[in-house]
């Protein structure tokens, strides 16, 4: 393989790193967007109970149903968030399972990576994924609960 070639190669390889590196970034903010947009819809879901409510009180009319169809709809808006969550991580895993594969096989293809190699705080971010998976989670339901809780109670 000539001099050429080898640059080419390399540079190549870069650009997917690179180009893996900034797609991993995106997918990154889009899970902290899914966690933004459950808690908005949960606080519009409490908001459109209570307005319902209120419109419902002043005809003395039973507002179980209300309050039931609310609730189901707080549940399925945490559910559906919480599945976009864990689909958005396997994206995160992937990203990273391919940014680690050229890492770790930079010798093999004969390129220079050294400068585009985790640092030791990205590597230690990449394990406390479980801890951000764990807050992420606990937040949405805590979320959930005070919804239903503010739904049972008004």
């Amino acid at each position: 393989m000539t001099k050429n070639e080898k640059e080419l190669r390399n540079s190549a390889l870069i650009m997917v790193f690179q180009h893996q590196a900034e797609e991993l970034r995106f997918i990154k903010s889009l899970q902290w967007k899914i966690i933004n947009y459950v808690i908005l819809l949960q606080i519009a879901v409490v908001t459109a109970n209570k307005m319902i409510s209120d419109k419902i009180n002043t005809c003395h009319a039973p507002c179980c149903l209300c309050n039931i169809i609310f609730i189901i709809l707080i549940l399925l808006i945490t559910c559906k968030g919480i599945q976009y969550f864990y689909k958005n991580l396997d994206n995160i895993k992937r990203k990273r399972n391919v940014l680690i594969d050229i890492i770790k096989n930079k010798k093999k293809l004969g390129i220079l990576l050294h400068d585009l190699q985790p640092t030791h705080k990205e590597e230690e971010k990449w394990k406390e994924d479980k801890l951000i998976k764990g807050a992420v989670i606990s937040v949405i339901v805590i979320g959930a609960v005070v919804s239903i809780g503010l739904i049972i109670l008004i």
